[in-house]
């Protein structure tokens, strides 16, 4: 076990998870800090909170189903019984972006000192779902994703990713980009885009210049990433 954690001078594998999860860990921690600085008496705050709120647990349910139906099942295909702790925290966690779906709905609705109240328990109740998804992801990482390079190569993974790449709806990628290159390093910004400029429509690959990498970048990280990209 200790061997597999010591540096090594071979090339890095296919990161399944990395990407994604950065730009989850964003998007929750971000949340996290303006839910901390909500006035429950403001009108204008408590709308946009609760509609942050639904934006995140939809992004989180979407990302559970991705998991559950392409590396779920390819783990299982080649180490049964693999996945199964994994699998059982996502039902966990299904059952808590439930939990805080109904809270937003209930502090929309709310007035007066409930919605004080209301709106206590849900940065509560987030704050521990926040934890528990973080230690969740880096324990994938971790943990699984290393059996994913023992059983798969990284043209299988690359296949793998593709067809779960290929099932997200349009607009459900366009969200997920806008929190994932803004979350990602320089190096793997101009990577990712870069293969994506040579293997998507260039109509495609422009929306998310626009829409997802400008809007979400500074000046200097915007200057890096067009003359990366050759833009």
């Amino acid at each position: 076990m200790s061997a597999k954690n010591e540096p090594s001078n071979q090339a890095p594998r296919y990161d399944l998870y990395g990407p994604v999860h950065k730009g989850l860990r964003r998007e929750f921690c971000s949340l996290l800090a303006r839910m901390s600085s909500v006035s429950f008496g403001d009108d204008a705050q408590v709308q946009e909170i609760v509609r942050d709120v639904r934006f995140v647990m939809d992004l989180c349910a979407h990302h559970l189903k991705h998991e559950n139906n392409h590396f779920h099942v390819a783990l299982e295909e080649r180490s049964k019984g693999a996945s199964a702790k994994k699998a059982q925290e996502h039902v966990e966690h299904e059952k808590e972006i439930a939990e805080l779906r109904e809270l937003a709905g209930q502090l929309e609705k709310a007035a007066g000192p409930a919605r004080h109240e209301i709106g206590r328990k849900l940065y509560l109740v987030y704050s521990r779902f926040v934890g528990e998804n973080l230690v969740h992801m880096a324990e994938e990482e971790l943990q699984i994703q290393p059996q994913f390079h023992e059983k798969y190569s990284d043209p299988e993974l690359m296949a793998i990713e593709g067809k779960l790449l290929g099932s997200i709806a349009p607009d459900v990628m366009m969200a997920f980009m806008r929190g994932m290159i803004p979350a990602m390093n320089r190096d793997e910004r101009a990577g990712m885009l870069g293969g994506m400029k040579q293997g998507a429509p260039p109509e495609a690959f422009n929306a998310v210049l626009q829409v997802a990498a400008k809007p979400s970048l500074s000046e200097a990280d915007w200057k890096d990433l067009t003359q990366r990209l050759g833009i």
